[in-house]
């Protein structure tokens, strides 16, 4: 991967900003090309979805004027939560249409990841060594709708993360994981930055 190409890493929380970035530079990108915007605790101390929603639509200006004069990529965690994947794409959609925005285009290098439940369902399914993710969270329920512990250290996620960089380098196509479609959503999303 070209150290010229700029990557901007908007996400709800520290954990999902430290996942982001481990991921871009599993797959090489150079880390110091690597822009992390600040997460609503450090900033309003806003809901963390609300905050990215309204983050998103003011950054999209940014990134097209620095995408049209150099490589630059945008990912943007928003947790799903209570919602569907679609219904956030739809969110962040409706916030560029009420700042006169057009829509993320098609060949726009922007990668919308939204896990449902949230991130620690992504990496509690794809690192089982994050037993302490997984505790309390009831086996009864869906996957999706199982609600997974915070890990403690935001650094927990590297296995998540190698997990799914090898699957992104492997090509090999959906399910990654059975019974979490988002995440097969969010290997299509990452195709876009990493085709």
């Amino acid at each position: 991967m070209s150290d010229g190409v700029q990557w901007i890493l908007l996400g709800e929380d520290k954990q999902a900003v430290t996942f982001l970035r481990r991921l871009v530079v599993a797959m090489g990108a150079n880390a110091r090309r690597v822009i992390e915007l600040p997460v609503a605790a450090t900033t309003t101390g806003a809901c963390g979805s609300q905050y990215v929603v309204a983050r998103y639509a003011r950054e999209l200006p940014a990134f097209r004027a620095n995408a049209a004069r150099m490589s630059t990529k945008l990912l943007v965690h928003i947790d799903a939560d209570d919602r569907t994947v679609l219904q956030r794409q739809r969110e962040l959609a409706q916030a560029c249409a009420d700042a006169g925005l057009p829509p993320r285009g098609p060949n726009e290098a922007i990668a919308l990841l939204i896990p449902k439940r949230n991130l620690e369902t992504w990496i509690a399914s794809l690192d089982p060594s994050q037993h302490d993710a997984q505790r309390g969270a009831d086996p009864t329920q869906p996957l999706e709708e199982r609600v997974f512990r915070h890990l403690t250290e935001e650094s927990g996620c590297s296995g998540a993360v190698e997990a799914l960089a090898r699957h992104l380098r492997s090509r090999a196509p959906a399910p990654l994981i059975p019974d979490l479609p988002s995440l097969d959503e969010a290997v299509v999303e990452l195709r876009r930055v990493w085709p």
